[in-house]
């Protein structure tokens, strides 16, 4: 569990209110003979694909459970890998931006001194 807990950076008891509100989505919870939760790869991306609809893509339970049903996840993580690329995008852009910007301030710094 604290593998999960800090691969997404949430806390075990959102995982555990997670298992409970997405029980028809996630499969049973497999404890090991100390009853601490084991989770396979699977349950991890079930668990990522939940924390991108809930904290990056901001539905709401009911949407995200209703996205998951139907199978639409998909379609969500090509909108975040998109939007992160354009982010990506944007700040090379800034940087690009700022240095012109710092070039200018010199220029007029050196030719009114």
């Amino acid at each position: 569990m604290q593998e999960v807990e800090r691969s997404l950076g949430i806390n075990s008891s959102c995982l555990r209110f997670w298992e409970k509100e997405f029980s028809d989505v996630l499969p049973t919870v497999n404890l090991d003979k100390n009853g601490r939760r084991r989770f396979t790869a699977r349950d991890i991306e079930n668990f990522r694909q939940i924390y991108i609809l809930l904290k990056k893509e901001k539905y709401t339970l009911a949407g995200a459970k209703q996205c998951l049903k139907e199978n639409r996840y998909t379609q969500v993580l090509k909108r975040e890998k998109d939007r992160e690329r354009i982010e990506g995008h944007l700040n090379e852009l800034k940087e690009f931006l700022l240095s012109i910007k710092g070039s200018i301030e010199n220029e007029d710094s050196s030719s009114s001194t």
